[in-house]
């Protein structure tokens, strides 16, 4: 097997290329999938919107006419609000498709994971990024990029006022209709199922996340050019999986380890020249990336691809590292984290809602206040993503979002008072458009440990369960 097709020639040089060319003719190797694809999945696939990708992109501009519109959203199939956001993107490539005007206009998708390199060709920094302009302006690389704040309203009012074309949006609830329909032929019908109490969390979700966050960083940074804050961030965070990650993955904590120390005494020379690079290191002293491909198999596979996946491995490694923090370095594994996930977490929205949760590091100063601190966050998280799926109708039916953990998996969580239902959790109001229809956001609560503690939490149990679960 080899990589795809697109990459081989990074891999393997302009000779080696026409060769594996030559072998495939031949029927002697086949392409796959290169194992980040395979691991994230979730590709989302056309419905009414165009599925570009590194080998049709150019063909496709080239052929348009002068005055031919294109618009693309630039995503990640992992990204949170990529995937609530998909649904509103097919609904105003609908309708394009459907509006008679002498520009012709195209609504199109590119998924980064599976081509990374057209991304970093259009400097695609964070997901999910609009773009648009006309054919002239695709190749003089002269676009525009769209502001996604009013949705896609606010979408269709830039082409309004730029171009003079006004799209009527079909309505939203038929719509998403539509889009269940399409999702459930795709994927089958699912109906909710009930899981077993978790006892212990699964160490390969959270390494799975790591390496796939690795990835994302070395295709996505260019530290020969980039500012010096984003060296500094992956040695920090190096630094902080050599401290925390969990003593039954002593060998992945120490990869970890000389991984900082060659980063320390010469990143340039040590940092992957290609994102898939396995000559210097490899997470966990694997033989190869490609032993990654294996994706997530425990908590964090979801009902279909896309679902829990890359976000739920983080949340998993990042309670992993402050349970197992040696005892007083809790707090600093924590501002490690922090600063890897504001630095390298490449959900624009989710990255900027994560930093307006409260956040005073002279406030913690014990192992127990970091895990506290994190499981609070988690779960304001839960609550706008909860809300956000209920909006956008696109939740996974087998792990509805809710505040966690849940009596049945925690009964000590709770004070007596309010066992046996979930403590009451700040929830933010819908602010509706002049339209009518729902703004494409929800802010997190913004709540504190304190906050958690008076609605209802026994914080000493929560502590126990984060210690017995993320312990390994």
């Amino acid at each position: 097997t080899c990589p795809p097709i697109m990459e081989a020639p990074q891999r393997f040089g302009l000779r080696g290329y026409v060769l594996l060319l030559a072998a495939v003719a031949l029927g002697q190797v086949t392409w796959v999938e290169p194992w980040f694809v395979t691991a994230q999945g979730g590709h989302f696939s056309d419905v009414y919107a165009k599925d570009l990708g590194q080998s049709s992109f150019d063909t496709f501009i080239s052929a348009m006419g002068e005055e031919d519109l294109l618009f693309v959203d630039f995503y990640a199939p992992w990204c949170p609000h990529c995937q609530h956001f998909i649904p509103d993107w097919e609904r105003f490539a609908l309708a394009a498709s459907q509006t008679k005007s002498r520009q012709h206009i195209t609504v199109a998708t590119v998924d980064c994971v599976r081509d990374s390199g057209l991304c970093d060709k259009w400097n695609i920094q964070s997901y999910p990024t609009l773009v648009a302009g006309k054919k002239t302006q695709w190749t003089k690389q002269a676009t525009t990029i769209l502001d996604r704040g009013d949705g896609i309203f606010g979408i269709a009012d830039w082409l309004r006022q730029n171009t003079g074309v006004d799209v009527r949006l079909p309505n939203l609830d038929q719509f998403k209709a539509l889009l269940t329909q399409r999702r459930e032929a795709q994927f089958g019908v699912h109906k909710a199922k009930e899981h077993k109490k978790v006892t212990k969390a699964d160490s390969w979700d959270a390494l799975e996340a790591m390496a796939l966050l690795l990835r994302n960083i070395f295709s996505s940074r260019n530290f020969r050019q980039g500012p010096p804050e984003d060296k500094q961030a992956l040695i920090t965070f190096m630094g902080t999986a050599c401290q925390a990650l969990p003593p039954s993955n002593a060998t992945c904590r120490q990869s970890a380890c000389d991984f900082e120390k060659q980063l320390k005494q010469d990143f340039l020379s040590v940092i992957p020249a290609t994102p898939d690079d396995d000559t210097n290191w490899v997470l966990c002293n694997r033989q190869s990336w490609d032993d990654f491909a294996v994706g997530f198999t425990a908590q964090c596979k979801g009902t279909w691809p896309g679902k829990r996946g890359f976000t739920c491995g983080l949340w998993t490694l990042f309670h992993m590292m402050l349970a197992n923090a040696p005892e007083g370095k809790g707090p600093e594994v924590l501002r490690g984290i922090r600063t890897t996930l504001l630095s390298f977490f490449d959900c624009e929205d989710c990255r900027a809602h994560f930093a307006t949760i409260p956040f005073d590091a002279a406030e913690i100063s014990s192992n127990e206040q970091a895990m506290l601190w994190m499981w609070s966050a988690h779960n304001q998280v839960n609550e706008r993503v909860r809300q956000l799926e209920e909006m956008y109708q696109d939740g996974d039916p087998s792990w509805p979002k809710q505040q966690w953990p849940s009596p049945q998996d925690c009964p000590t969580c709770r004070r007596a008072a309010l066992r046996g239902a979930p403590a009451p959790a700040a929830t933010a109001l819908m602010v509706d458009a002049e339209d009518g229809q729902p703004v494409p956001d929800v802010p997190v609560a913004r709540t504190t440990v304190e906050d958690a503690r008076k609605a209802g939490w026994d914080l000493d149990g929560v502590v126990k369960f984060l210690r017995d679960t993320y312990v390994l």
